[in-house]
């Protein structure tokens, strides 16, 4: 978060075990009940790097004891580290080498913290090694690498640049051990001496580049004699995503993005102002913050606060993958087909580019789920059921609809597999609001509920779903049948033969979409007007696009509008207002008609909604925002569970560490018997 340093002088307070003790920073002279003190600090967040001296710059935070007897079992210390992404700071970083710059060291000593303390002065994980060093009073530092009971082979720190990467450390004074955490790796070693300090805490000195930035989460202590933990919260999060310190005297590019993620996130109490947002963003972008520039290249994408406008969200998100952002890389790279910039981001650990550059497998293993879906398929083409299965059963807990259908499709009993569509088709999918509804009128007789499914899916243009609804005409149901069990000829041979006003509609799609059929457009064009005519309204919103756009039949713009007036279907209404803008005509009927749209929860009805209350008077950017919110979750999740769209979710850029019967796969100790290792790492590993 952004840099600042505040320290109160004449602090001191008597707090109970289990209060939230943090005040915005973690605030020196804090006197616990029991016995444990935040005794001094200078920790903050780095709201402001240009305004600190290199005098300045040595941070610190202490927690000391009073005696033996208040001495907790064990103190865990969480920190966030990150890149400080703001020009020209990271103008010329390189994701392949290893940024040790700004080391947060691990210091514990037996009295009030001075250069001359006694004690470990240096503890720090670097290059993936722990490194000790040890002060005796008027002595020169020495190394003490101590002994090293338990390490994984792989600690060095993720080469991705931006990610908000969690750190851990655990101190056992009473055991003489600490642990290290990072990513899921651990080390763990005894440290000669620990249960003699009193004072635990942490020291950064950063590099003059300043780049890395290392922010507390919280602090928790635990107690022999007290089941729960005191936790020391940190609430300054809070206080800059609201802004409730920002005094205005500053330009600070961090507080800017912060302040607008508050009002493009919600939150906080804070309620949604996308147009707001775009301000705050537009000031981050200004001074050059990648994920302001990166933020408001969505906003422009998404059309969000804003009108849509691809060509510059994308320059933004140009911008911000110039500074390596791996996110921005992945997405310019799969808007513009830019392989290497996808590669740059994959080199990175971007789940997301790894998948558009085909590693799936390196996918799947951080968590994404279209790479899992894809790994499934690519087994079911191989005729492996089983291990296609187990993939798609994995789609399950990533709740990735499109896997969860294919899982459905794949499961024999009818009651699990409607389940299984059932929940696919909660998550928007197309094919399961199909499969749901075709399981119910084949096996259930339940057509109410099998046509709300079919007219679900086709709001969202699937085929198979608007052919679906021909099954409500009983001439046509035969052919319904016919093609919906891949007789596609007998179907269409069928529709033909017993003409009807749901079996022309259902021929008119195939012919006019060459759907299992081969292409004829006036022959569709013709069979659609006659069903329209014959009192389906389905029909009628793509006869008007027929007409609209010339499809089999010469184009005509107000018999397009006559017979959009007559459909019910959403998109029909977003194309009269198309229209009625254009020939400039009833707009007075344009709002009413937009707000029918968003309401049946069309995504391009309810962005189209929300511009209009934001940009008509008399304007309202409160009620426009809260429609741009639901457009933009929607949105969100429609993507996330089409295969062909951006998965937006954020996934960790580094691998887990392999773990089998609850003990890591690769590690290396000083101890030789299995037994006593076990027994180490259960104790102290978790």
């Amino acid at each position: 978060m952004i840099v600042r340093i505040f320290i109160l002088w004449s602090v001191c307070l008597a707090v109970s075990a289990n209060s939230i003790v943090g005040g915005g920073d973690f605030l020196y002279n804090y006197n616990l009940s029991n016995g444990v003190k935040i005794d001094q600090t200078a920790w903050g967040y780095i709201l402001f790097p240009q305004r600190l001296t290199r005098a300045e710059s040595f941070r610190y935070i202490m927690i000391s004891t009073r005696s033996e007897v208040s001495r907790p079992n064990a103190f865990t210390f969480r920190f966030n580290r990150r890149i400080y992404p703001v020009d020209p700071l990271t103008a010329a970083l390189d994701p392949a080498r290893l940024y040790d710059y700004g080391q947060l060291n691990f210091t514990l000593t037996t009295h009030r913290p001075e250069r001359t303390s006694p004690g470990v002065i240096r503890m720090a994980m670097m290059r993936g090694k722990v490194q000790a060093t040890v002060a005796d009073r008027g002595q020169a530092p020495r190394n003490d690498p101590g002994t090293v009971y338990f390490s994984n082979l792989n600690l060095n720190p993720c080469s991705n640049l931006f990610k908000v990467n969690e750190e851990k450390i655990v101190l056992y004074p009473r055991d003489n051990v600490v642990m290290f955490e990072r990513h899921g790796h651990k080390m763990i070693r005894t440290l000669d001496g620990a249960a003699d300090y009193r004072y635990y805490g942490f020291a950064e000195q950063p590099a003059a580049n300043g780049f890395l930035v290392n922010e507390f989460t919280d602090i928790v202590m635990w107690d022999r004699l007290d089941p729960l933990p005191t936790r020391l919260g940190n609430t300054y999060y809070r206080h800059v995503y609201t802004g409730y310190r920002n005094d205005g005297k500053y330009t600070v590019p961090e507080m800017a993005y912060w302040r607008g993620r508050s009002l493009y996130d919600g939150g906080f109490d804070v309620e949604r102002d996308f147009p707001a947002a775009i301000k705050e963003f537009e000031r981050a972008a200004e001074l050059k913050h990648v994920f302001g520039l990166y933020y408001l290249g969505l906003c422009h994408l998404f059309g969000t606060g804003t009108p849509e406008n691809r060509d510059k969200g994308g320059e933004y998100i140009r911008q911000a993958a110039a500074y390596q952002y791996d996110k921005a890389m992945a997405l310019y790279g799969l808007m513009t087909g830019d392989r290497k910039m996808l590669e740059a981001a994959a080199n990175q650990g971007n789940a997301e580019a790894l998948y558009l550059t085909g590693e799936w497998e390196k996918a799947a293993a951080r968590g994404h789920a279209k790479a899992v879906y894809k790994l499934g398929m690519n087994a079911l083409e191989q005729g492996d059921i089983v291990k296609a299965r187990e993939f798609f059963t994995k789609t399950v807990e990533l709740r990735f609809a499109p896997g969860i259908n294919k899982l459905g499709e794949l499961t024999a009993a009818p009651v699990p597999a409607f389940a299984l569509f059932e929940q696919a088709a909660r998550l928007g999918d197309p094919d399961a609001l199909f499969n749901a509804g075709w399981h119910i009128f084949r096996h259930k007789q339940d057509n109410a509920a099998a046509f709300d499914y079919f007219t679900s899916g086709s709001i969202l243009e699937n085929l198979k779903c608007r052919i679906a609804l021909a099954l409500a005409d009983k001439v046509a149901e035969p052919g319904v049948r016919q093609f919906l069990g891949g007789a596609y000829d007998a179907a269409l041979k069928h529709w033909q033969d017993k003409p009807s006003p749901y079996g022309d509609f259902a021929a008119g799609l195939c012919y006019i979409y060459g759907y299992e059929a081969e292409k004829d457009l006036p022959r569709g064009f013709e069979l659609m007007k006659r069903s329209a005519e014959q009192g389906v309204v389905e029909a009628w919103a793509e006869l008007g696009r027929c007409y609209e756009f010339g499809i089999g039949c010469p184009d005509d713009e107000k018999k397009a509008m006559e017979c959009y007036v007559r459909s019910t279907m959403p998109q029909a209404n977003l194309a009269l207002v198309r229209l009625y803008r254009k020939h400039q005509i009833n707009l007075m009927d344009v709002s009413k008609l937009l707000k029918q749209a968003a309401e049946a929860g069309y995504l391009e009805g309810m962005r189209q909604y929300a511009e209009h209350l934001a940009s008509n008077p008399p304007k309202r950017t409160t009620e426009a925002s809260l429609w741009w919110g639901r457009y933009l979750d929607a949105r969100l999740r429609q993507d996330n569970n089409s295969v062909n769209a951006p998965y937006w979710l954020d996934l960790p850029c580094c691998l887990p560490v392999e773990v089998k019967n609850d003990m890591p796969i690769d590690y290396e100790s000083d101890l030789k018997d299995p037994t006593e290792i076990r027994a180490f790492y259960q104790k102290y590993g978790h």
